[in-house]
């Protein structure tokens, strides 16, 4: 009777800690099971306005090479609006981005092309409007979240959305993205069918021992972490974006490590590249240079780096490359002042002596070209100094509005001009002048003076004539006398 009472009381305690353990579990399955509902709501609100910043960087790439003068701003415009129309994510590559000016115009949108371009109150569509009511009052009111009915995916289907937006300044954009209804709740309950099977699984097992309970319970939190981490691994990554860049592009993680890139990244990988600069750390927003020895030459790029994720760079980081090679090239070349012809506004002989010690790379081909202009003497002796000043700044206008960005042009000295053209063999060379030729072929009036411009000219070409520049200089030089031996308007080689 003892034994009975004792096995009771023994099964009475069991019974009471087995409810207690299940009273506890629920509370804590439903706070658990409430709170996953919340952040995985709250994460992928949270994804969208992460890939909206990382829309919004390649928006400020392109601001910041029309700043830099890479680009008109039309032309900026454009290629940002194509690239942001052709960026799809999502399990079935359907949620994109959208653009909107500040008075309602469309910009960009993959799916209504009808109305690009419009303003909202020109279209005759009440769910339309009413949506981008809804989008310029929260722009207005600094809101980073909107919510609103709309198309999905460009059909007639009408469906609750939830979009992420920001604003850019610069050009009064509004930039969006955010996911629908249906795509909320699918991967909601997803997720909760997961919890809810392990919860199952979870209290089956309390009735058969109470640590087989704790055991899974703790790996049921490790698959909800394991679950939500590769949706944000996923969402940072965004390969689609980074492979629809031209640039070189690559990301890394908190410790430097490289862990996705672009094929143009690859191209230029193996040429040295530098580690992340430290400015990286003390400022993601300003950009540094670096240059590469490739094949062909030295190249310059622009490196702009930004974070991925929150504050203290726990993500990672974005490397963008913009290749400003011609415009390094013409800077190096023209930056100094001092070296720059007062009259004709081209180089002077100063500078060749720093060309001939540090010259750039030309490419495998490059011509050398000396002229001298016909009868100078004469026009100087006849009209005077002013006149003979009026012919040379002429003459180095048509030189300078008939060669590329890359060719150097040197007011040698008096009348005599140096032209540096890069990958140009001796036909190329010979094809320029005879364009300058055409070129001034009509008279040169001043006042009441017509005066035709002719001169003679003496070329000279890598490798062919000699491999350092200081030879080829004396060779073209060489056959300007040749030329000017020969009569007027003569070339020789």
């Amino acid at each position: 009777m003892v034994e009975k009472r004792h096995f009771a009381k023994s099964l009475t305690f069991i019974i009471l800690i087995g409810l207690c353990i299940v009273v506890f579990g629920i509370f804590i399955a439903i706070g658990v099971f409430s709170r996953v509902n919340i952040y995985i709501k709250h994460s992928m609100m949270q994804e969208a306005g992460d890939k909206l910043n990382i829309a919004f960087l390649l928006v400020k790439q392109h601001y910041e090479s029309y700043i830099n003068g890479f680009f008109d701003e039309p032309y900026a415009q454009n290629m940002t609006k194509v690239h942001l129309e052709n960026l799809f994510y999502g399990p079935e590559h359907l949620d994109y981005f959208w653009v909107l000016n500040k008075e309602g115009v469309l910009i960009a949108h993959p799916y209504l092309k009808d109305y690009l371009n419009r303003s909202y109150k020109e279209i005759d569509d009440p769910v339309y409007q009413n949506a981008i009511e809804r989008i310029l009052q929260a722009a207005k009111e600094n809101e980073s979240f909107v919510e609103y009915e709309f198309y999905k995916y460009g059909s007639s289907q009408l469906e609750q959305k939830t979009s992420a937006i920001r604003v850019f300044e610069p050009w009064g954009w509004i930039i969006g993205t955010g996911y629908y209804r249906t795509t909320l709740l699918t991967n909601i309950k997803s997720i909760q069918q997961n919890f809810l099977i392990a919860t199952i699984v979870f209290f089956a097992l309390i009735f058969v021992i109470y640590f087989a309970f704790l055991v899974q319970y703790k790996k049921s939190n490790d698959k909800i972490a394991r679950i939500i981490k590769e949706i944000r691994t996923e969402r940072d990554r965004l390969r689609v974006l980074i492979e629809s860049m031209p640039q070189p592009v690559a990301l890394f993680d908190q410790d430097q490590k490289l862990i996705d890139h672009n094929k143009a990244y690859s191209e230029i990988q193996n040429f040295g590249l530098p580690k992340m600069n430290n400015q990286c750390y003390a400022n993601l927003q300003c950009p540094y240079e670096i240059n590469l020895k490739t094949p062909s030459g030295t190249k310059w790029y622009t490196v702009h780096c930004f974070t991925v994720g929150k504050e203290n760079y726990s993500e990672g980081f974005i490397q963008i490359f913009t290749d400003i090679t011609e415009q390094k090239l013409q800077i190096l070349f023209w930056q100094d002042k001092a070296n720059q012809d007062p009259l004709t506004k081209i180089a002077n002989r100063n500078i060749l002596e720093e060309l001939i010690d540090n010259f750039p790379s030309l490419g495998q081909n490059f011509s050398v070209i000396m002229i001298d202009i016909d009868g100078f003497k004469q026009v100087n002796d006849l009209y005077g100094h002013l006149v003979g000043d009026r012919v040379l700044a002429h003459f180095a206008e048509v030189i300078k509005n008939s060669v590329r960005k890359d060719t150097l042009v040197i007011r040698y000295g008096g009348d005599e001009f140096l032209i540096i053209l890069p990958n140009a063999q001796k036909g190329v060379a010979k094809n320029f002048i005879d364009r300058i030729r055409r070129e001034l072929q009509e008279p040169l009036k001043i006042d009441d003076i017509k005066i035709t411009i002719g001169f003679c000219a003496g070329i000279a070409t890598f490798s062919e004539d000699g491999e350092k520049l200081r030879d080829l200089i004396e060779r073209a030089d060489k056959a300007l006398y040749m030329a000017k031996s020969s009569g007027v308007n003569q070339t020789s080689f």
